[in-house]
């Protein structure tokens, strides 16, 4: 496989695709010898794969000196080659148009000059396609003979030394020339020599390991075949045995299995199947056959009357949870109602009391005004009292002044006894007061309770009301059962 690759490679070396080939068939070589000594324990065979793994690594090595090489003529062919011909060419041409008039055997001269050195380039052309040693010697005959004897005969017709600086020229770049082609010619010998001392060689020994290899494989192969021939047949004929056993059980099986399966289910599993759909489906109204009740079957028809007896009880239940919500509610309602009545006749008795107690305040105010008239009565009957002292003694009427001194201490006394029955008004106003306070504080809080009353009725009408609409849902549910033909 590298080898044909590479000599394609050798054949077309200006095709890049063809060196990405041959890289790659390098590295998957590389692989497999890699896991063939990983695989391969046989000290003969891994012997052999260890000197292809070392040749095929010399054949690589070659291969890029020769990828070198090739680089190596490739530019001298660019860069030296083909840029000096090119002007060769262009200054014998400038000098055959200069001088193709005045002289005969100049042109003639300058003629064979241009055949020689043309006949150089096209034997230098054809020996790098054909890398042939005959191309090489004539184009040298054309470059090192004709071209520098011609160019002394046209010195000795010339004589002129104005045209010896265009001829030196000439030989300067024949030089150039000439040796860019020897330099071509010896990369080509090297690129040759390694092509047939190593790659030549290396490849057919490589490929030699590799079928010595294969042949000890085919070799133990063939002294195993047979062994393992017999044995194919041995396990052909086991293999058939177990079949035949295999499919007189698997006709066993098929009769009597399903006899064992029916047997603990009670009956066929479709049956089965169907009623426990329709009970599914709330047709609790099944009939089993109570000869053949046992297993997963006895265990339907229980299911069954469970189911029945569960619907009912829950259908009765149902009612009587509808009738005790409804009485509820009722009472609940009433309750309302008589809370209602209640918080109204809470609020006239709580305007009477209030009124009242405007009523007591009035009253107080009076009382307080009494008592502060009394007050300044007794005040005034003071200073009358001593006022009629004072007179008196200036008019030194005894007997007047005592009487007149009794009558206002009887009036003064009035006064007084007004005055502490006012403060008794007062005392028993205000005490009244307080009590209207404590009987209007005790009417709000009935007020209060009153209406926690009224909506703890309301909270219990609703939830009647709840347990109603959820009690005729459950009946509704209830009814999609089917209990009785």
């Amino acid at each position: 496989m590298i080898r044909l690759s590479v000599i394609k490679y050798l054949n077309d070396n200006a095709n890049s695709q063809l060196l990405s080939d041959v890289e790659e068939k390098i590295r998957v070589e590389n692989d497999i010898l890699l896991k063939a000594k990983q695989l391969i324990t046989d000290p003969s065979r891994s012997e052999l794969v260890n000197k292809s793994d070392k040749l095929i690594t010399e054949y690589e090595k070659s291969f890029y000196q020769v990828i070198e090489l090739i680089n190596q003529r490739h530019a001298l062919v660019d860069n030296t080659l083909d840029p000096v011909g090119k002007s060769i060419r262009v200054m014998i041409t400038a000098l055959i148009d200069q001088n193709h008039k005045d002289n005969i055997a100049l042109l003639y001269q300058l003629a064979k000059l241009q055949e020689s050195f043309l006949l150089g380039r096209l034997f230098v052309t054809k020996f790098l396609v054909t890398n042939a040693a005959e191309d090489a010697k004539r184009a040298h005959l054309e470059l090192n003979i004709n071209v520098p004897k011609v160019i002394s005969k046209i010195r000795l017709i010339t004589n002129m030394s104005a045209f010896d600086p265009k001829l030196d020229e000439l030989m300067k770049l024949n030089s150039q020339y000439e040796n860019a082609l020897q330099s071509i010619e010896q990369t080509i010998i090297d690129r040759n020599n390694i092509i047939n001392s190593k790659l030549n060689v290396i490849g057919p020994d490589v490929t030699q390991l590799l079928e010595q290899v294969k042949t000890s494989i085919k070799a133990e192969q063939d002294t195993l075949g047979p062994v393992v021939e017999v044995t194919a047949n041995e396990m052909e004929f086991l293999v058939q045995l177990v079949s035949i056993i295999a499919l007189i059980l698997g006709v066993m099986f098929a009769v009597y299995l399903p006899l064992l399966i029916r047997k603990p289910i009670g009956g066929e599993p479709t049956e089965i199947a169907l009623i426990t759909a329709r009970i599914a489906k709330g047709d609790l109204t099944q009939k089993f056959d109570q000869y053949q009740a046992i297993g997963i079957y006895q265990s339907v028809s229980t299911m069954s009357e469970s189911l029945k007896k569960i619907i009912a009880s829950i259908v009765d239940n149902g009612s009587l949870i509808t009738q005790a919500a409804q009485k509820s509610n009722d009472m609940a309602q009433a309750t309302n109602d008589s809370v209602n009545d209640q918080r109204e006749r809470t609020s006239q008795i709580a305007t009477a009391i209030n009124e009242m107690s405007y009523s007591i305040s009035e009253v107080v105010k009076l009382s307080s005004g009494s008592a502060t008239a009394a007050s300044e009565a007794k005040i005034a009957a003071d200073d009358g009292l001593v006022v009629i002292d004072n007179t008196a003694s200036a008019i030194n009427s005894v007997q007047l002044s005592a009487q007149t001194r009794s009558s206002l201490t009887d009036r003064l006394a009035m006064i007084s006894t007004i005055n502490d029955m006012n403060n008794q008004v007062a005392v028993a106003v205000e005490e009244q007061s307080s009590v209207c306070e404590d009987i209007n504080q005790n009417i709000i809080g009935i007020a209060h309770a009153s209406e926690r009353s009224a909506d703890s009725a309301a909270h219990t009408a609703n939830s009647s009301q709840e347990i109603t609409d959820l009690s005729k849902k459950l009946q509704i549910i209830v009814q999609g059962f089917k209990l009785s033909l």
